[in-house]
């Protein structure tokens, strides 16, 4: 096409195109590849080089048409249009024939006006129109347009930072449509809270035809925030992500995106926190920016401290070596999970050092109101995160021992203070990976700053996906087995007729707004209401256990109707759970391996692979390597339950000679060989 103009006006949409008069024969449709829609068209002028078209389509009875024969699934719901022409070759006299999709000609003359969704008479259905990355013309029927779908390109250039306020700039490139209106969001992750401002940004040229570049300078202070983060849940540490929402001229598609994507010195040299103190509280709010490891976005950590803890904090930013040098010659290791975590590797380790290395200063870091303390209180030595003994103690450290990210046990995400740490860290891992690509976030050479002396694995098999795809050396992993191995393998609970049903977590479910529309949702909602379920635990008198991943308990309560037994987080220790069941329902979650461990049967519903997997492929090969079988759908969920059902629960045994394959000890020695490990680690403290 020369030129093009496309616009949706009183239901119709209109198609003005011009096309160089070699081509004939053109013909505009809407098609999915199941159904095709011809539009009407009108020869509107001839010149010496080009005709001009008009097309039009009625897309009231297009929608109709489409809701009709509907077969909803991403592709049937895609409709593209395609522009067919002929075309005669002037020396040979033949006729070839071109069906292609209709691109905007960036290049050359075009416009875009009014490309509104459009609603049939009852608004029970629609049409949503845009444009693709590709420049093509398409609709999407019943289905949302991404909110980032327009958004180009982004950089954060720079980054400044103070106590009372970060100052940060940029750009940001729309794609077709210029920006109508824009505000700057920061949003409580998997929370509903949000503040909402106006920010400076101007049009700046570039030599792109179909972006629109806006630059932009923002300048928060910790005063305009307050009231904002004393609302805020204080008492666990808080991830708030830094948005754009917006509008766009043109289109009523909306726009959400996130700040980020720094230059690498912006990100290298960022450090320091902002701090406000609340004198009704008396204690002070710390907001410490940094860039996520997977998308290199912005962020904020949000705790809260008293004011002898961050007084000392504040005390102690220059003196840190003196502090460390007070601890010269001790003996100091700091374990821990998630700051309100005691049931996992940590709590297991911690227990292992308490109990058996009386001689080791072991000490546990865990939130003052966390529901798992009761776990780790009676073996003492026990830290309140964020207390002024929490700051000291991790700067006098010889080991850090932790089942994440290191900085999850660090009083506070700072660079600042980060610097100051000198421990030995010891990966003491959340489960046996494989199944989801963990390089992003675990591996050495990441931008973002994982980091890690000796990591912990549980076969040969686990250490070489360390050594040969996170780009570990090979004297930095141990094959151990993980410290929770110590109680899984102990014979002490009965075994009991239960399905747990235990679901991990999804990355891009971060608020209610996603999960309320999220296929998690949908899928274990209609999996746990089937009939099919109850006529299952009665026929084999099993009792069902729904129990969601830490990082999803917040949507705990969309589930709480459901006839079967939910827990809550903190109510059940999740490895008693996996020890008295006689079978798992999961979908990607490492805690199957624990359960197959046991040998015994776990089967996996995996509706959404693709997504969860994402583009880094899986470290393993699901459908060979994992040890059950693999469905996507309850008609083969309840298929293999039955069966299961009919072999008394039996596990089969090459999943039996799978599992085997990912732990190279099934026995209780797994911290004696984690202790001989750490300790072997040359020293790096302070003297």
């Amino acid at each position: 096409m020369k030129k093009i103009a496309v616009t949706i006006s009183s239901g119709k949409l209109v198609i003005e195109a011009s096309q160089n008069s070699k081509f004939e024969n053109l013909q505009l449709l809407l098609t999915n590849h199941v159904q095709s829609y011809y539009l009407s068209k009108e020869v509107l002028s001839v010149e010496d080089d080009a005709v001009n078209y008009r097309f039009t389509l009625d897309l009231g009875q297009i929608l109709s048409a489409m809701v009709d024969v509907q077969q909803p699934d991403d592709v049937t719901t895609k409709f593209t249009m395609m522009h067919k022409y002929t075309y005669t070759d002037e020396m040979t006299g033949e006729v070839r024939e071109y069906d292609r999709s209709l691109r905007i000609p960036v290049r050359s003359e075009w416009q875009l006006a009014h490309i509104e969704r459009f609603w049939n008479a009852e608004r029970s259905h629609y049409l949503l129109p845009y444009v693709t990355k590709k420049n093509a013309l398409a609709f999407l029927l019943d289905r949302e347009l991404s909110l980032k779908h327009y958004v180009n390109y982004k950089v954060v250039r720079k980054i400044k930072l103070h106590e009372d306020c970060v100052a940060f700039e940029g750009f940001f490139d729309t794609l077709f449509f210029p920006l109508a209106d824009c505000q700057l969001a920061i949003v409580e992750r998997s929370g509903e809270k949000t503040f909402q401002r106006t920010f400076d940004y101007h049009l700046v040229e570039t030599e792109y035809a179909r972006v629109y570049r806006y630059a932009y300078k923002i300048e928060l202070t910790m005063a305009e925030l307050s009231d904002y983060l004393k609302q805020l849940d204080q008492s666990n540490e808080l991830s708030l992500d830094l948005f754009f929402i917006g509008h766009l001229v043109g289109t009523d598609a909306p726009l959400k995106f996130r700040i980020g994507n720094p230059r690498f010195i912006t990100n290298y040299t960022m450090r320091g926190e902002l701090a406000l103190k609340d004198s009704a509280k008396k204690q002070w709010l710390s907001l410490v920016p940094y860039f996520t490891i997977k998308g290199l976005n912005l962020s904020f950590t949000f705790n809260a401290y008293q004011e002898d803890a961050y007084a000392y904090f504040r005390a102690h930013q220059h003196r840190w070596r003196a502090v460390a040098k007070q601890a010269a010659g001790r003996d100091i290791w700091i374990i821990g999970e998630r700051s309100y975590k005691a049931q996992d590797n940590g709590f297991r380790f911690f227990k292992y050092l308490r109990e058996q290395h009386p001689e080791v200063e072991a000490y546990y870091v865990i939130r003052k109101d966390s529901i798992e303390r009761k776990n780790v209180e009676s073996l003492g030595n026990v830290i309140d995160f964020g207390s002024a003994e929490h700051f000291e103690k991790v700067i006098q450290a010889k080991y850090i021992c932790g089942t994440h990210h290191p900085d999850f046990l660090y009083p506070i995400r700072s660079k600042s203070y980060e610097q100051h740490i000198h421990a030995k860290r010891i990966f003491l891992q959340h489960g046996v990976f494989g199944t989801k690509n963990i390089a992003p976030f675990y591996g050495k050479s990441i931008v973002n700053g994982f980091y890690t002396d000796l990591f912990i694995t549980s076969s040969q098999k686990e250490k070489q996906i360390a050594v040969s795809d996170l780009g570990y050396a090979d004297n930095e992993v141990a094959v151990t087995g993980l410290a929770r191995f110590d109680s899984l393998f102990k014979d002490d609970l009965p075994l009991k007729r239960q399905l747990l049903i235990i679901p991990t977590w999804r990355d891009w479910i971060t608020n209610d707004e996603i999960f309320k529309k999220s296929e998690y949702l949908e899928r274990y909602r209609a999996l746990l209401f089937d009939s099919r379920l109850k006529k299952f635990a009665e026929r084999y008198q099993m009792k069902i256990v729904f129990c969601l991943h830490p990082n999803m308990q917040a949507y705990v309560d969309y589930f709480k109707d459901a006839p079967v037994t939910i827990v809550h987080q903190g109510e059940v220790d999740v490895q008693v759970l996996i020890k008295e069941s006689a079978m798992m329902l999961t979908d990607y979650s490492s805690v199957a391996f624990d359960f197959s461990f046991l040998h015994r049967p776990v089967l996996y519903y995996q509706f959404d692979r693709t997504r969860f997997i994402g583009k880094y492929t899986s470290h393993i090969d699901l459908d060979k390597e994992l040890p059950g079988p693999i469905v996507d759908s309850l008609d083969q969920v309840f298929d293999q339950l039955f069966q299961y059902g009919t072999q008394d629960f039996a596990m089969r045994s090459k999943d039996v000679q799978k599992a085997d394959c990912f732990i190279a000890y099934r026995d209780t020695q797994s911290c004696d060989r984690i202790f001989d490990a750490v300790t072997q680690l040359q020293d790096k403290s302070v003297k």
